[in-house]
């Protein structure tokens, strides 16, 4: 009996001992994460934009109403010229240079030969665009033909003000005459922002970075232009790509 009551003691030491070993353990596991997660650097990255479906549209027309089509010289689509094109054969002629157009209904239309492009932010978005702002413009089906854009002009109200989420129009103006779009043509828009993303993990709540500078850790405040979910949006002169951060 004495022995039986000797021999359980022992096994429930033993379990206790066990128990004991695993809590230390698992603790100075977690310890050590904690350390390597203080200790872990970030490398600043460029932040990636999002892309925006826009339109390539002439910048404007003008209705020629005294176009007879039963007397028309000319076909949809063609160029004609101010004052020397001879629309019809009863004596109308082009009152501004550009694309003849012949609607399914409607009097006759010529658009301006110079285009512009189109795009459509929702109101979370807008705080992030301004009036001469730098966009990066290539057609659907081939990124070959890319082009450099600065919007002109940023809508102050929606299209529909009784959306659910409002949407404004943005203007861009392409910076060369030699455009490979045609009139209808959707197109993809990046806003080229000189921006850099960093995870909020390695921002002091006074808004501080603890960065890497001649092989030292100093800390710097800094302004974000943005502030995401997860990240905060810094401009990439105040911050440079590359740039090594640790958590405060």
């Amino acid at each position: 009996m004495k022995k039986k009551l000797i021999l359980s003691l022992v096994a429930v030491l033993v379990l206790l001992v066990g128990a004991f070993t695993l809590v230390v353990k698992q603790s100075n596991q977690k310890g050590t994460q904690s350390d390597n997660n203080a200790n872990s650097s970030y490398r600043v990255k460029a932040y990636q934009a999002s892309q925006y479906r826009g339109v390539y549209q002439s910048k404007g027309f003008v209705e020629v109403a005294n176009v007879d089509y039963n007397y028309l010289l000319v076909n949809d689509g063609d160029l004609v010229y101010k004052g020397t094109t001879k629309l019809t054969s009863n004596g109308v002629y082009a009152p501004m240079t550009g694309i003849f157009s012949k609607p399914t209904s409607g009097p006759a239309r010529i658009y301006q030969q110079a285009g512009e492009v189109t795009f459509s932010v929702n109101e979370n978005e807008y705080r992030e665009f301004q009036v001469g702002d730098n966009l990066k413009i290539t057609a659907m089906d081939n990124n070959s033909q890319a082009m450099a854009g600065k919007i002109i002009a940023l809508a102050k109200v929606p299209a529909d003000e009784h959306a659910a989420l409002s949407k404004y129009q943005a203007t861009v103006t392409l910076d060369s005459d030699n455009v490979p779009y045609f009139f209808g043509e959707h197109l993809l828009v990046t806003p080229e922002k000189d921006l850099v993303q960093v995870p909020k993990k390695y921002v002091s709540n006074q808004g501080e970075v603890k960065l890497k500078r001649d092989h030292k850790w100093v800390m710097q405040k800094l302004n974000p232009v943005k502030e995401l979910k997860n990240s905060n949006l810094y401009s990439a002169q105040e911050l440079p790509i590359g740039t090594e951060l640790k958590q405060p």
